[in-house]
């Protein structure tokens, strides 16, 4: 899919955790290559707020518990060095309501 959106120039977006570099990397170096501007959403998002709205979930979008913790553990945040061009935190608030602010330099917490 990334393939066919790249040979035909169009936009598109990475909905996925891309918890490490590795997993990033196979989705930034193309579209780095075909010109496209790379911009970054990192959801910091603590454990329990991830379980909770995991708890919300039914039939396959509920997560498994243990891949929940698995992939934190695994997670690498973003960095501007990857390729990114812009890159923004995302932290979830009160009543389903979320905050979207440039990156900053921070202690990843798991």
């Amino acid at each position: 899919m990334l393939g066919q959106c790249i040979a035909q120039k169009l936009e598109f977006v990475v909905d996925n955790t891309n918890a490490t570099i590795e997993s990033r990397r196979r989705f930034i170096e193309p579209a780095q290559a075909a010109g496209y501007r790379i911009v970054g959403y990192y959801f910091t998002t603590d454990i329990k707020e991830c379980l909770a709205r995991n708890a919300l979930r039914t039939g396959k979008a509920k997560v498994p518990v243990p891949g929940i913790y698995r992939v934190r553990k695994m997670m690498q945040p973003p960095a501007l060095e990857e390729g990114f061009d812009e890159l923004y935190e995302v932290t979830a608030l009160p009543a389903g309501e979320w905050t979207v602010k440039p990156w900053a330099n921070f202690a990843f917490r798991r």
